[in-house]
């Protein structure tokens, strides 16, 4: 269905209205069990909705192709960020090798109030783009998908986990001592 929906959309011209453009589209894409607890839904289900898909269709090819890896970035990604702006929203990120210049390929998710995890776009973006966001979750490196210890896990509060803030704490310290 989702795929119907999407080929729909290629067809209409970039900025023509759809109905009901908020209404939810499920998929049988799912999120990790460790986004799940990073971003703190209680289910790894993912909706679209009319205009989030509509916004892909409107990229041609390169939509027709981000669609294609939203799962695979979903399902193993090297980052997840939370948004400054909106609370509700957080970019999980993948770099895919032989991709032009590296560029992350980024997804943004937004948890409704009930709960429900949105893809609202995703897109190919210069890595520095990410800095702008807090980052709350990496691997440990290129495509190695090893999470923290769970006494090391990302806690909402502090937006990181104790390994990182180690990591800074330990960075402090040498800058105050030089």
């Amino acid at each position: 269905m989702l795929q119907e929906i999407f080929e729909v959309f290629l067809r209409m011209k970039k900025g023509e209205k759809i109905e009901d453009p908020h209404k939810p589209i499920a998929s049988n894409i799912v999120i990790s069990d460790l986004t799940v607890k990073i971003i703190g839904v209680t289910s790894n289900n993912v909706f679209f909705t009319r205009l989030s898909l509509k916004h892909l269709a409107e990229k041609g090819k390169e939509g027709k192709r981000l669609l294609e890896l939203i799962p695979f970035i979903l399902e193993k990604p090297d980052t997840i960020r939370k948004s400054k702006k909106y609370d509700s929203r957080f970019l999980v990120s993948k770099t895919f090798s032989g991709t032009k210049k590296n560029r992350p390929h980024i997804v943004n998710l937004e948890v409704t109030k009930m709960n429900r995890t949105i893809i609202v776009t995703a897109f190919q973006s210069e890595a520095f783009y990410l800095q702008n966001f807090e980052l709350l979750w990496r691997t440990a490196g290129d495509d190695l998908n090893i999470p923290f210890p769970p006494s090391q896990q990302p806690s909402k509060t502090t937006g990181g986990s104790s390994r990182l803030s180690a990591l800074k704490e330990a960075q402090n310290s040498r800058n105050k001592s030089q």
